[in-house]
């Protein structure tokens, strides 16, 4: 058949054009062992610094080395430059290192994606020739919104060109609209990643012009994916299910893998991931341009990729700060397979690395809209003992923890009224009292001894929206604690964005048996 010779051919051709170029590469691994290139790179280096030292030592070996306060940087600049004429500064701070009169002969700026326009020129007012570096596919400076009103106000009054706009370009960019005829060079050799590392990045956002100068040794935990059940667990820019995957599944897994980071593209999931983990080791992007760490794991957070999260600077940040091991800890969600994300976990998967779900659910997912066919099919064949379904799905896993571990004496009453629980009144104060004598007041759920008639702790399911963003639903909250507290009851406050199954129902009544 022919597509049984086309086939044939096409292995052969390949067997064949593989072996041409493993004999190739072994021609060259053989030049380059003659050559020893590590004997005269050494001696290279050797000799280098001998002449450094020797050109150092002929220009400050006559006499003793003069001194200069910070005053004399700017009175006595001649003297100073003779004596120091490499000086370490800021862009902002630059201009004023010395004498008003004087200029360098070159400025170089390092990180000049970052650099702002303002103080970019301030530093180039500076000196006769400038070396600007820097990564237009990295991070540009941050602009507030007041400053971008800010900004614009002035371009537009004084009609000024896009290439100088402060809001939209770094300094590097608009250097590299206005200098069109300055040479450039691109820094090719990449010596921070693995390989398969850099390799997404070089391939989606360097046009595969990099040059990898670290080895692959065919490891086969470079590369993670791990998808936390499908739902829309993020609120605003906290995601409670990634940092809960992170903390019992990731960290685990990722504890003897040397320096390890967490990036997050917000403040405030990175807050939470430091808190639930007890230890200062995530932050945003921003904060980690710049570093490095032999492992790094990605919370990206939102529901689906946004405009922000998804950014390709951002993103080519965030990956190439891992050295020998990435994890992505991503929504299970459908992902738009055009978004950089989508094309990340394509080319993990593409690459044979782990793309795994998490093991990670809870009865509160079936709240979100991925559910609907399985919440019908809940709701029609259990029973309701309240209004809200999350307080439906608590009643029927509390039931089931008490079923498994057969305690025959405990049992849970929903909707119990505050005042019942309470024998003496004068230990609360007068708003206390006034909340919970309210015929509204009561607890979602109350679990007792039912012999005893002892309560053993109660539960409220806090909505998050609610809960979280309603300053009279929080005051109402705060009353119920402080009740709890002076009655000497435990009430736990289970959010509907936590874990909540039967496994950790079991695990708290256990903790709280009477």
């Amino acid at each position: 058949e022919p597509s049984d010779v086309i086939a044939t051919l096409e292995t052969a051709y390949y067997s064949s054009r593989k072996t041409e170029i493993e004999q190739e590469l072994k021609m060259i691994e053989d030049a380059l062992q003659q050559a020893d290139i590590k004997r005269n790179m050494e001696r290279l280096r050797t000799c280098s610094l001998q002449l450094l030292k020797n050109r150092i030592a002929d220009k400050y070996k006559t006499g003793e080395r003069k001194k200069f306060t910070v005053r004399d940087m700017k009175s006595r600049s001649d003297e100073f430059l003779m004596e120091y004429p490499i000086v370490l500064s800021t862009t902002y701070s630059a201009k004023n290192c010395i004498s008003k009169d004087m200029v360098f002969d070159y400025v170089i700026m390092d990180e000049a994606s970052q650099v702002d326009i303002k103080t970019g020129a301030l530093a180039l007012s500076c000196a006769l020739n400038a070396v600007i570096v820097g990564d237009d596919k990295q991070l540009p400076n941050v602009v507030t919104k007041e400053e971008a009103l800010a900004l614009n106000a002035i371009r537009m009054s004084y009609n000024i060109e896009d290439k100088y706009n402060a809001a939209t370009h770094s300094f590097l960019q608009s250097c590299a609209e206005v200098f069109k005829e300055a040479p450039v060079t691109l820094l090719r050799e990449h010596y921070r990643c693995h390989p398969k590392i850099i390799g997404f990045c070089n391939r989606r956002f360097y046009n595969g012009e990099l040059i990898a100068m670290t080895t692959d040794k065919d490891e086969k935990d470079v590369l993670q994916v791990i998808r936390t059940v499908p739902g829309n667990h993020a609120r605003g820019h906290l995601n409670q299910r990634e940092i809960d995957t992170i903390a019992q599944e990731v960290m685990p897994e990722y504890a003897n893998s040397g320096s390890l980071g967490i990036i997050t593209p917000y403040r405030t999931q990175a807050a939470a991931l430091n808190e639930a983990l007890g230890k200062d080791i995530s932050s945003t992007v921003h904060k980690y341009q710049g570093r490095e760490c032999n492992a790094i794991i990605m919370s990206m957070v939102d529901n689906t990729p946004t405009a922000f999260s998804d950014d390709a600077n951002l993103l080519n940040v965030a990956i190439s700060r891992a050295v020998s091991r990435l994890c992505i800890v991503v929504n299970g969600n459908d992902i738009p397979e055009d978004s950089n994300i989508g094309q990340l976990i394509s080319y993990i998967q593409y690459n044979n690395f782990e793309v795994r779900e998490s093991r990670l659910h809870s009865v509160f997912d079936l709240l979100y809209k991925q559910y609907t066919a399985e919440r019908l099919a809940y709701e029609a064949t259990h029973h309701r003992v309240s209004a809200h379904l999350s307080e439906n799905l608590m009643h029927d896993v509390l039931v089931k923890a008490i079923e498994k571990l057969s305690l025959t004496n405990t049992e849970v009453l929903c909707h119990y009224p505050l005042s019942k629980l309470i024998a003496d009144w004068a230990c609360l104060d007068a708003r206390e009292t006034t909340f919970a004598e309210s015929p509204y007041s009561h607890v979602d759920f109350l679990i007792y001894n039912s012999l005893t008639k002892k309560p053993s702790f109660a539960i409220e399911v806090d909505g998050w929206h609610n809960h979280k963003e309603s300053d009279v639903q929080r005051h109402r909250d705060a009353l119920k604690n402080s009740i709890f507290t002076k009655l000497g009851l435990c009430l736990y406050r289970i959010s509907t964005t936590d874990i909540v199954n039967v496994g950790t129902m079991t695990d708290l009544i256990l903790r709280n048996r009477l």
